[in-house]
């Protein structure tokens, strides 16, 4: 009997067509993904990403930034196949841009809108990250840092880079001392090859 992983991989193949034509209309089947992606761990999560008709898209097979599921995105992504239309990617990938913004209801927050300052610890970046308009017990505050930090660093740099995470309103008058969002990417990249 073929292994969980190549099961799964048999079933996208199945679906291949619809997944790659999927929009946000397609909830049934992006439930279904969803259920065959618990069938290898229950920590999976997935992205599309969004490029025009006839492009490539990337598949991201992600642990949601759970460092227990990561073998198993490892695992899974090891046996892909290849297919014409899609990159498969293991976990959340870095997004070359200098300046993304999400909106979660009445929450618009910007790679602008946080900066920072950090201490190394056991070979770990420790951030205190410093939010325009942050409200402390709003967990869309949280969902969109992460979302951010995701975007900015990638998710396997994020868990294994980063650790301790403290979040704070901004103070506008202390920006000067404070280093932008931005360049934690050069910071965990210099990092990394430290510990190389």
């Amino acid at each position: 009997m073929p292994s969980k992983e190549v099961q799964f991989w048999d079933w996208f193949t199945q679906f291949e067509p619809q997944l790659y034509h999927a929009d946000q209309n397609s909830v049934e089947l992006f439930q279904a993904l969803n259920q065959e992606l618990a069938k290898i761990s229950k920590g999976l999560t997935f992205e599309f990403s969004a490029v025009p008709e006839g492009e490539i898209k990337d598949f991201c097979i992600s642990a949601d930034g759970m460092k227990e599921y990561f073998p198993a995105v490892i695992d899974l992504v090891k046996v892909a196949p290849k297919f014409e239309n899609w990159n498969i990617r293991a976990f959340r990938q870095r997004i070359a841009n200098d300046n993304i913004a999400i909106s979660m209801g009445d929450i618009d927050l910007s790679y602008d809108d946080i900066f920072f300052t950090y201490t190394i610890e056991d070979g770990k970046i420790c951030i205190d990250l410093y939010i325009r308009d942050f409200v402390n017990n709003d967990d869309r505050f949280i969902s969109a840092i992460f979302i951010l930090l995701d975007a900015l660093l990638g998710e396997y740099d994020v868990v294994t880079q980063i650790g301790a995470i403290e979040w704070t309103l901004l103070d506008e008058m202390q920006v000067e001392y404070l280093s932008p969002f931005i360049s934690l990417r050069n910071l965990t990249d210099r990092n990394k090859a430290i510990k190389n």
